[in-house]
């Protein structure tokens, strides 16, 4: 929402940047919400016993395409030799050599344990451990894995009892907040090892597989997880999440910024515009409108990550001209830089070039010097009018590699990360974003209200904001 607002597609300096043809039919997008458990079809089967010989493993894959379960198996090892013992493990979220699992180790007379683990490429990092006391490894024991997400970070629970009996309280829960990566994968198996050496044969034999999903939280996203922000506008005000604005004159705004502009009820957040009944004469204009603002400058803001919106922009219909509805990232330095996730205009312009019925997504990297401005932008599909009275979605992803633009699903512009001292010093610098969402009414660019072309009155309309953090 800098103040002069044309950001014609261009590449500047050494700034990779370039339009993504969007493809395929425009959908809109239903509201995302969560799903309750769901006990999973375990196809193929539910019990299976294979034989492996020392320092082998043998695995056994089961559908489950979620990140998030609970699995619970029976399992017997006959055939061990004293001072043997076999690991058994319940693994889920797995793709390729990485995954989590619950690992039940015991043998003939040794010590037992239960262990949750994490397994990154083959390299195994212990997240807790419990001993147990000497079990018989002939004799079935019940084991299970819970694998959730909360704020973000993976939650694995785990515990081991006789078959037949309730489960007991979990007996070990761990939290892998500190990994820099984040698994994504979405299958699960079993599997066993057995130690000591020669070609002796163990037997390991499964039975009573239990898979259920879990319940999928509102706003998760695969790849993404949960949001670590999420505003449903449930609440009876704004304050908590957003910092409402009020009698701010700004340059570019040619309305009043009013805290009564800006409210919420119903589930929605509502941003308005009003004409006024009496002009007011304040930062060096006539603003014959009043306008809303709201932001999280003291409640959310971070470097890289995925911001989404479902909104619903002032209809056409209704007469919008000279509004102008806006989502979009400023740092919290309030230095170079920002992010505007979409602007909208209003319809008509006064331009002979027209972005009709879409909105635009930009991305400004400041001169250092504040000589010039420096941005690239492009516009949403010509196929999909979004001040069509509708709610749309959408969002930005921003990563180490790119920003990148979506409406209703559809990748639509993205700008590569540069070698660009300006660029780096903007976005590859760990500096951290806030989000603004407002309205404003008039632009010398796009130009101003009409009365017979803008209504007295004009709502956008909030459905929901949620924001994820980015992990490689």
């Amino acid at each position: 929402m800098l103040s002069h607002p044309l950001k014609r597609l261009a590449t500047v300096g050494l700034i990779a940047a370039g339009a993504v043809a969007s493809t395929g039919a425009s959908v809109l997008l239903p509201r995302q919400v969560g799903t309750a458990p769901a006990e999973a079809a375990v196809a193929g089967w539910t019990s299976a016993s294979w034989t492996a010989v020392a320092k082998q493993t043998v695995a056994k894959a089961y559908p489950v395409e979620s990140a998030a379960a609970t699995v619970e198996a029976n399992v017997a090892t006959k055939g061990l030799k004293a001072g043997q013992y076999t690991c058994n493990r319940i693994i889920l979220r797995q793709a390729g050599t990485s995954f989590y699992n619950a690992e039940l180790c015991h043998g003939s007379g040794t010590t037992a344990r239960l262990q949750l683990q994490r397994l990154d490429a083959g390299e195994i990092t212990v997240l807790a451990t419990k001993a147990l006391t000497v079990m018989n490894p002939t004799t079935a024991r019940r084991f299970a894995l819970e694998l959730r997400n909360v704020n973000g970070n993976p939650v694995l629970k785990a515990a081991q009892w006789a078959p037949g009996t309730a489960r007991p309280a979990w007996q070990l829960t761990a939290t892998d907040a500190s990994a820099a990566k984040l698994i994504k994968g979405v299958q699960g198996s079993v599997s066993s090892w057995v130690s000591g050496s020669g070609t002796h044969a163990v037997t390991s034999a499964w039975s009573g597989l239990s898979v259920v999903k879990a319940a999928v939280p509102v706003g998760y996203l695969e790849g993404w997880g949960e949001p670590v922000f999420r505003d449903e506008f449930t609440s009876d005000t704004l304050g908590t999440r957003w910092a409402v604005r009020d009698k701010l004159n700004l340059s570019y705004d040619w309305a009043q910024v009013r805290k009564e502009n800006a409210a919420v009820g119903g589930g929605v957040a509502t941003l308005e515009t009003r004409k006024l009944a009496q002009p007011v004469e304040a930062g060096g204009r006539t603003r014959e409108y009043s306008s809303a603002y709201i932001d999280s400058t003291k409640t959310q803001s971070q470097s890289y990550g995925r911001w989404e919106i479902r909104a619903k922009l002032p209809p056409a219909a209704d007469g919008n001209k000279g509004i102008w509805p806006a989502f979009w990232l400023r740092p919290d330095d309030a230095g170079h830089g920002e992010i505007d996730i979409f602007e909208y205009y209003g319809t008509p312009v006064d331009r002979s070039f027209s972005p009709g019925h879409r909105t635009e997504g930009t991305v400004h990297f400041d001169s250092i010097n504040k000589v010039g401005k420096y941005k690239v932008s492009g516009f949403t599909p010509l196929d999909l009018p979004l001040d069509d009275g509708k709610f749309h979605v959408w969002a930005v992803e921003w990563t180490p590699q790119a920003i990148t633009f979506f409406v209703d699903g559809r990748k639509y512009y993205s700008v590569a990360a540069s070698s660009d001292t300006r660029y780096k010093a903007v976005y590859a610098s760990g500096r951290k974003y806030n989000m603004r969402l407002n309205v404003q009414v008039g632009s010398e660019y796009w130009g101003g209200p009409d009365d017979a072309l803008t209504a007295v009155n004009t709502t956008f309309a909030v459905d929901y904001v949620r924001v994820w953090t980015y992990r490689p």
